[in-house]
């Protein structure tokens, strides 16, 4: 039993190795004539001892969160800038995005050069651009029935568009703007609905397939890296397109956009359809081929010695913090393609995910690094502590390694508590690591001098066996014969 107590690297008092503690005990208790009372009383001397030290069994932890397929945002007005065409219906309430709408007479207006033709529109386009290196599914729930007739009008119809643009602010006319459109259509002989993909630098529209009508139908618009092939799916029907980056490069702005049109049979009054609205409720962002990670946390005094979860560390120290970032989920580099993920990893301090004990710091003999090549040398927004963080790439699964100087804060004795947060740029999901870097201690170990704090001691008498006293402190067990 002793023996097994002994062999816990973590119920050591500080300055006592094992073979300290062993040959400490042994004298104390052999050396006084304790040898009936040996196991039983090496037992309670231990289980004492390690009650006063207040040093936890457990080893040191880290929580790591991860995800098979990694989800985006869900703060769509901060992940999307908005566009009005014509009128101005666009507005964002918590998951769903209007586009079109006749709710109030600002939300619709003529069409340039008509008097008849009526039209609310607007687009939402991602404020940074969207990786076309990797793959991802963007799925909503479409608001697209068109108006019904009355005896005023000729058509009506509501369209919802998904797609590419080349920039922030796209214009709808002359540029490189790919949209895959779910379009439904009512007129005096006919109702049609179809799905196409329409180029609008060109006016051209591409594999129109008709499909049933549906009032809420699901749409979702994926992207396969590896293939370089969209596909837009509405209901069970779907279209796909290919080459996606030989004509926007490696990356382009998400666009979602509609509108709700009609046609009157007469000028003048705009006859608008009584309430009529195109919206899209997200489901979901997500990138099913990233399960980032962020593993093996370590901290380096300045001379290079790792520090461990049981070590002392004091205010004013410079320590080297270490980690490794990487894509756990293998299909991010399946048949040969090692799909890329643009990251970024900052400290996080919250009240789930709590930094304490450190502050970074940064200058020409501590720098910031990634994979050993130094990418900063002060303290700015793309930092460790910046509100953007250091920019990293994953790529298949490969691991990159993020390095950044500290400096120790705090009280004497605090605890050393890592958070960190990695962070995927296009669609701004995250995963978040808290490691417990050192342990508190409130308590300063004596040297065994007497000349110092000894911090706690207990003392162990043992009258039946002899005048001798045990004395176990954090420094070191001792005994103590009355004569």
């Amino acid at each position: 039993m002793l023996s097994d107590l002994l062999s816990r690297e973590a119920i050591r008092p500080w300055g006592c190795g094992e073979s300290t503690i062993r040959s400490l005990v042994m004298k104390s208790l052999w050396g006084n004539g304790l040898r009936q009372g040996w196991g039983k009383i090496g037992r309670v001397a231990l289980a004492v001892l390690l009650a006063a030290a207040l040093v936890p069994v457990l080893p040191a932890s880290s929580f790591v969160q991860e995800a098979e397929a990694l989800e985006g945002t869900t703060k769509y007005e901060d992940f999307f800038s908005i566009i009005n065409y014509t009128g101005k219906p666009a507005n964002i309430t918590d998951n769903t995005l209007r586009v079109g709408s006749t709710f109030s007479r600002d939300h619709y207006d003529l069409l340039p050069g008509s008097a008849t033709y009526w039209d609310s529109s607007s687009g939402f386009v991602s404020k940074k651009p969207v990786s076309l290196l990797n793959s991802w599914i963007v799925r909503v729930k479409g608001q697209a029935s068109p108006p019904a007739l009355n005896s005023d009008l000729k058509s009506t119809k509501v369209n919802v568009s998904l797609g590419f643009c080349t920039n922030g602010i796209p214009s709808l006319t002359n540029e490189k703007l790919w949209l895959w459109e779910y379009f439904s259509q009512i007129t005096e002989s006919a109702w049609q609905t179809e799905l196409h993909l329409r180029n609008v630098e060109t006016n051209e529209v591409y594999d129109t397939l008709h499909v049933a009508s549906k009032d809420r139908p699901d749409i979702v618009l994926s992207y396969d890296a590896k293939t370089d092939i969209i596909t837009f799916i509405v209901n069970n029907d779907r279209i796909t397109g290919g080459n996606a980056r030989s004509v926007f490069g490696n990356s382009s702005w998400l666009f979602i956009g509609g509108a709700v049109s009609w046609e009157t049979k007469t000028g003048g009054d705009p006859h608008a359809p009584y309430n009529a609205q195109t919206a899209v409720t997200f489901q979901s962002m997500s990138l099913p081929n990233l399960t980032p990670e962020i593993r093996d946390v370590k901290v380096y005094r300045a001379d290079g010695t790792e520090i461990g979860r049981d070590d002392v560390v004091e205010p004013g120290d410079r320590i080297r913090v270490e980690c490794a970032v990487r894509n756990a989920n293998t299909a991010a580099s399946a048949g040969g393609f090692n799909e890329q993920y643009p990251m970024h990893v900052k400290l996080a301090d919250e009240a789930a995910h709590p930094t304490r004990g450190l502050t970074p710091f940064a200058d020409g003999s501590h720098p910031i690094q990634v994979n050993g090549s130094t990418v900063a040398t002060s303290l700015n927004d793309n930092t460790i502590q910046g509100k953007n963080g250091v920019p990293v790439t994953l790529v298949g699964n490969n691991a990159t390694t993020v390095s950044w100087w500290a400096e120790v804060s705090g009280a004497q004795g605090g605890a050393v508590t890592l958070s960190q947060q990695l962070l995927e740029d296009s669609f701004g999901g995250s995963v978040y690591s808290t490691v417990e870097l050192v342990d508190e201690r409130p308590l300063t170990p004596g040297d065994g001098t007497g000349s110092g704090e000894a911090g706690v001691a207990v003392f162990l008498f043992f009258p039946n066996f002899s005048s001798s006293f045990l004395i176990c402190f954090l420094s070191g067990i001792y005994s103590l014969t009355v004569h």
